[in-house]
């Protein structure tokens, strides 16, 4: 395995454990302010932030992930023409 493929798994376990202690914490805030406005508005509530959050911090990895990738196929193209 190179050196691309365990810093990107490495930055995935880190964006995954970011997103898992957020997600805790909106399961928390759902105990809270549950017993206040209903414990079944506030599960739905909480859940699409969590979606909401999910999508986001995907959308962020993925689009690092595509930029390293055109940046290393870039720099290979220009070995194989000799360019750097």
């Amino acid at each position: 395995m190179g050196q691309f493929a365990r810093d990107t798994i490495e930055h995935l376990k880190e964006v995954s454990w970011a997103v898992f202690l957020l997600c805790i914490v909106l399961a928390g805030l759902t105990l809270v302010f549950g017993r206040h406005l209903g414990y079944a508005p506030m599960a739905w509530i909480c859940l699409g932030f969590a979606l909401l959050l999910i999508v986001v911090f995907g959308t962020i990895f993925a689009i690092n992930l595509i930029g390293v990738v055109a940046i290393l196929g870039i720099k290979r193209l220009g070995r194989q023409k000799g360019l750097l």
